[in-house]
């Protein structure tokens, strides 16, 4: 035990001066370090073969836990964050009072939970533990790990630089998709098909989805990535809803399944309570009809070797039967937001609460994520792409996005990257959308759509190129803006196609 005790001192002294050494381009450090390490782990002062800590940019800020492990995740670090079951001790790392722990707790935080920085400090930490089997290797991995993406060494990220409008840049739809089954495999449309656009989003997007049998808990990539190889495809001629796999299965199951497009009460059982379910989706608690076919439940059961049934959630619910938009603006995005009109010496306006505005002006959607609809531009990922390959990665195709509109201009632009963070409105094909925030992505973009294979990127390198304030964007939300409600055959019913010509409304950044 005493060679044990000497390797672990040594390692964690070494893992202590990698961190503590890692500083910004600015001087300032990259880690907040808690732990003391003692070289006698007898010494009961010490604490022992790990080191807790956290990580800050150059600015001083916080990084997220939640971010993180993302990224630790992805690059098979086997590291803990949060409260690592030690509330006590984490307390006294962070400085946090007794009111503190008991107002982030009835707040609703937990480990895991992505608001893990509150009132300007951290609720948890990071910890590398060591042991005997770790090694000089283990060490340096986490401390280059750091390195490579939380030193700053200057302002390198991929916001860009104002040279020309996109208004005249001639951006067209070059390909539209809807996923009619939360999480699983796409339905492009095909060329030349007017889509309906509604409210909610695009017609048939996100209206159905899998749902844990015990925990009610909606299915994701993120855990089960095999679901990107379940293909729905949308049969208007025959009224159904028809579903595929792509990977290898059980014999006994049929090629496909289906369901009828039309909301058919005998689909969900015959008695009430059983036609609805208290569902989790992304945080949100809804109500959504069960279907009650066992051939359809388990045909995506034994898929994804997990008991699951399939739900619908359609558009026109209210109370837990609709959900709300949760996309905003982004600090790194460059527009400009008016203020409003002032005299000197009037009375400011009461502040309200922080979420009763985007609840009141958020618009519905009905399963996706955050927004009503998701679009990339193609320039963006010519970008991206170029960063993956310089460091020996492959490209990655526009379906890793998951995005509803794949948009580029007609001439090839250098310029245009990055270009979406700066539009406030885009007209496509006389439809009006209103420009809704940056995406922000997790692992599940390094899911592989055609084999359902998880990789590294493009996450990692997204991490690298379009992280503010902690977290990763590629892409944009945005909801449909009607400028008329007339009753005009192009009101009630607005569709949009690819080929559609775009309009790009960046006017507010004029200086």
């Amino acid at each position: 035990m005493d060679c044990v005790a000497s390797h672990t001192a040594f390692l964690t002294a070494r893992l202590y001066e990698g961190l503590a050494d890692l500083k910004h381009g600015n001087g300032n450090p990259v880690c907040t370090i808690y732990s003391q390490p003692s070289t006698d782990l007898a010494d009961s002062g010490g604490s022992g073969p790990l080191i807790s800590f956290n990580i800050r940019n150059s600015a001083g800020a916080w990084v997220s836990l939640h971010e993180f492990e993302k990224l630790a995740t992805l690059k098979n670090l086997h590291i803990r964050t949060g409260g690592v079951c030690s509330p006590g001790g984490v307390a006294s790392a962070l400085g946090l009072s007794p009111w503190e722990m008991r107002n982030n707790f009835s707040s609703g935080f937990r480990c895991g939970t992505d608001q893990d920085i509150v009132a300007g400090k951290p609720t948890g930490v990071i910890r590398a533990s060591l042991g005997a089997m770790s090694t000089l290797s283990d060490v340096a991995f986490l401390v280059n790990f750091v390195k490579e993406f939380y030193r700053e060494k200057a302002v390198t990220t991929g916001v860009r630089h104002i040279t020309e409008s996109t208004s005249s840049a001639g951006f067209e739809v070059q390909g539209i998709s809807v996923y009619p089954i939360k999480s699983c495999g796409s339905y492009s449309v095909p060329p030349g098909t007017a889509w309906e656009v509604k409210p909610e989003g695009l017609a048939w997007d996100r209206e159905w989805c899998l749902v844990h049998q015990g925990s009610g808990q909606a299915l994701s990539q993120k855990r089960y990535p095999k679901m990107a190889l379940i293909r729905p495809i949308l049969d208007f001629e025959r009224g159904l809803l028809r579903v595929t796999y792509r990977g290898s299965k059980a014999s006994h199951l049929p090629d496909e399944v289906s369901v009828p497009l039309s909301a058919d009460p005998g689909q969900f059982g015959s008695q009430s309570p059983s036609r609805t379910r208290s569902s989790r989706v992304c945080g949100d608690n809804v109500k959504t009809h069960i279907y009650s076919s066992p051939s359809v439940n388990n045909f995506f059961s034994d898929i994804l070797d997990v008991p699951c049934v399939l739900a619908r959630f359609p558009a026109g619910g209210q109370g837990l039967g609709m959900r709300h938009s949760k996309a905003k603006v982004q600090k790194h995005q460059q527009v400009k937001i008016a203020a409003p009109n002032t005299c000197p010496g009037a009375f400011p306006e009461l502040p309200s609460p922080p979420d009763s505005d985007s609840e009141q002006s958020a618009g519905k959607i009905l399963l996706s994520n955050e927004s009503p609809i998701l679009v990339i531009n193609t320039a963006s990922l010519h970008a991206l792409n170029r960063e993956i390959e310089a460091n020996g990665g492959r490209s990655v195709p526009p379906e890793s996005f998951r995005a509803n509109l794949v948009i580029g201009a007609t001439r090839d632009s250098e310029q245009l990257a990055w270009a979406e963070d700066d539009w406030t409105r885009l007209t496509i094909g006389g439809e009006e959308f209103k420009m809704m925030g940056s995406c922000r992505r997790c692992q599940m973009v390094c899911v592989d759509q055609e084999t359902g294979e998880r990789h590294q990127e493009p996450f990692v390198t997204l991490a690298k190129v379009r992280r503010f304030d902690g977290k990763v964007y590629f892409g944009a939300h945005m909801g449909h803006d009607p400028k008329t409600k007339a009753a005009t055959e192009k009101a009630q019913f607005p569709t949009i196609q690819v080929g559609d010509a775009i309009n790009v409304d960046d006017g507010a950044l004029a200086t």
